[in-house]
């Protein structure tokens, strides 16, 4: 977090011309007020992939909203950026709606061992949890966010890149450390082909 802290607005402004040439901006909560007002507006251009982190830095992210593109909230989280609470799962599309309405266009909603509910401007489905050994939780949703971010960058569909998340996730989960050493395109991609088998 010593690291983040240093990440400030004349930071991030010395480094305007990466950020000028990136395909995608990928980000998180835990960033300043500044900093992230800083690259929303002078990067919303851009592709901009947010992990709200927390329920309690989600809200820092909430003015921002129109400038995302791609969210990766659990539950709690979007509840709070939307300011409600489910009743019951089958209220996710509503809850993805309203998201949407807010400016989102992509949205990966974690739901923890429950599986997860992803939507692309309306179009949602919910993704049950696939059974996988577990033995690191540490790392999976930052595996998750890199997945959807690659699949971004390789011009991939939709559905294609939250499989390809949800996969690198699980490839995750199955690692002691929290980045698995063997994590690859291919690696993620072997383990996608496994399930389908």
């Amino acid at each position: 977090m010593a690291l983040i802290d240093e990440l400030n607005v004349d930071q991030l402004a010395k480094r305007a011309a990466v950020f000028n040439r990136a395909s995608a901006i990928v980000l998180d909560a835990n960033l300043s007020d500044s900093s992230l007002d800083y690259l929303f507006h002078a990067h919303g251009d851009k592709p901009i992939f947010v992990d709200p982190v927390s329920s309690v830095k989600a809200g820092k992210i909430k003015p921002y909203l129109e400038y995302i593109h791609t969210l990766k909230p659990n539950l709690a989280e979007a509840e709070l950026l939307c300011g409600y609470k489910l009743q019951g799962l089958d209220q996710l599309p509503e809850l993805a709606g309203q998201l949407h309405k807010m400016g989102i266009k992509q949205l990966l909603i974690s739901l923890g061992k429950q599986g997860a509910y992803a939507s692309d401007e309306g179009q949602g489905q919910f993704i049950p949890a696939s059974q996988t050994q577990v033995n690191n939780v540490t790392g999976a949703g930052d595996a998750l966010m890199a997945g959807l971010a690659h699949g971004y960058i390789q011009s991939w569909d939709w559905q294609t890149s939250v499989d390809f998340a949800l996969a690198a996730a699980r490839l995750a989960l199955q690692s002691n450390a929290t980045i698995n050493s063997i994590m690859s395109e291919n690696a993620v991609s072997r383990l996608i082909e496994e399930s389908t088998c």
